[in-house]
């Protein structure tokens, strides 16, 4: 195993940042992506093949989940198909980390819809969590799984609960604070 990074979900807008940061700071890391393949990017065709992902991460001793795996307009369109995916992707990631031993796994969530919307009051991690729309449930709900996947499996965990990312200039309308 190599002292390196895998940020999965590398060609999203968290993901593909995080691993420019990595690479800039000359930090040994790599990432897989559905959509993208260049030098430091493993393509993947689907997130489900446990084999192939659990062969990639071999390469590193750190993942780093920046997948979106469910997204707000998803469950408005179809229900069904990115709660299936949601559940096939988690599930294979699941088996892959139990395959190769990792030593760190990092979750990307969301702060702004896992501790709900109400109020003003500046949120911090010791804040109890009450989403108040599905997807931050289903956020929260990931986040648990990965933990208990982690927990079990002898894995330090961390979550990362990002709100409001600045610069997202492959979509005009992203969140609270757009370009």
């Amino acid at each position: 195993m190599n002292n390196s990074v895998c940020v999965l979900g590398a060609s999203g807008f968290v993901g593909s940042n995080l691993l420019s940061y990595l690479e800039d700071n000359n930090i040994p890391s790599f990432g897989i992506s559905r959509s993208l393949e260049k030098s430091n990017v493993y393509k993947i065709k689907d997130y489900s093949n446990t084999d192939e992902l659990s062969d990639i991460l071999s390469e590193a001793n750190i993942v780093v989940n920046a997948i979106g795996s469910f997204k707000p307009k998803d469950f408005y369109r179809d229900i069904d198909n990115p709660f299936a995916e949601l559940g096939r992707v988690a599930w294979s990631i699941e088996k892959a980390i139990q395959k190769k031993h990792i030593d760190r796994f990092i979750q990307i969530s969301s702060a702004g819809t896992v501790y709900g919307h109400g109020g003003f009051r500046k949120k911090s991690e010791i804040d109890i969590a009450i989403p108040e729309t599905w997807y931050g449930r289903i956020k929260l709900l990931e986040e648990c799984y990965y933990k208990q996947i982690c927990e079990i499996n002898k894995i330090s965990y961390i979550c990362a609960r990002i709100t409001n990312p600045f610069g997202n200039t492959r979509t005009k309308k992203h969140g609270f604070v757009d370009v």
